[in-house]
């Protein structure tokens, strides 16, 4: 269609169409790499949700075929992503997605997040260093993780810090892309390098920049018409910042 036969607007109908179709609720994906690509990551802050979220728009779908994909042909990976929420994303996409994430990497030092959390930002910067000192290679739990990152800082009252069940300490080196979840060790969760968990991912820098843009592109493609509140909701930042993105 030419730009002088577009519509003046998008009618809510149109929205809706393009939306249904491109988050595959009309025809469905060929298999889960597909669906989490076009969703742009799989919310997975329950996996039970992410199940029924990836279910109802892939094809030949069993239950098991998400933990086959994880642990055994590691094709999709679990991390922290937007909004510092668990999600599911392509292995082959982590490095974009680690490069985007550089730009929201920390979180806002104020004097009210150092008393919240008992911590300062030099110690969670340094925590995020040991993370990438540590875990190469290993799998280790939350807590064997916070005694080494303690042990390999000489600080050892943030073990404690580091349990924390929300993992606040341990996002920035998600988001760098030092970190990702391993399979579950019992009833425990497990962390792990992603360029050892994922060794046949290329590794190749990109520039924070594209990364980014891709990102929009990709939110717009599937989630559009939307705007610079609407992005900044999803992503997890302020209108101000999501406008100068955009």
């Amino acid at each position: 269609m030419s730009l002088m036969n577009a519509p003046a607007e998008v009618t809510p109908a149109q929205a809706m169409q393009w939306r249904l179709r491109q988050q595959h609720l009309v025809a469905l994906a060929p298999d889960l790499v597909a669906t989490a690509s076009r969703l742009c990551g799989v919310h997975a802050q329950v996996m039970s949700g992410a199940a029924q979220i990836v279910g109802v728009r892939t094809s030949s779908f069993t239950t098991p075929d998400l933990d086959d994909a994880l642990w055994q042909q590691r094709t999709l990976v679990k991390t922290w992503g937007m909004r510092g929420t668990l999600h599911l994303f392509p292995a082959s996409e982590l490095p974009l997605w680690a490069a985007a994430f550089k730009q929201r990497q920390w979180p806002r030092f104020t004097p009210a997040w150092e008393k919240y959390h008992g911590v300062k930002p030099d110690d969670l910067r340094q925590i995020t260093a040991a993370v990438g000192e540590v875990l190469p290679g290993r799998v280790l739990t939350r807590d064997e993780l916070a005694i080494e990152i303690a042990a390999d800082l000489r600080k050892p009252a943030l073990a404690e810090k580091i349990r924390s069940g929300w993992g606040v300490m341990l996002k920035p080196a998600a988001a760098g892309g030092l970190l990702c979840f391993g399979p579950d060790r019992d009833r425990n969760v497990t962390f792990t390098d992603p360029r050892s968990h994922l060794p046949t991912v290329a590794w190749d820098d990109i520039d924070p920049d594209y990364a980014i843009r891709e990102i929009v592109t990709r939110f717009l493609d599937t989630y559009g018409p939307a705007t610079h509140e609407d992005f900044g909701r999803w992503w997890g930042t302020d209108a101000a910042s999501a406008r100068r993105v955009f």
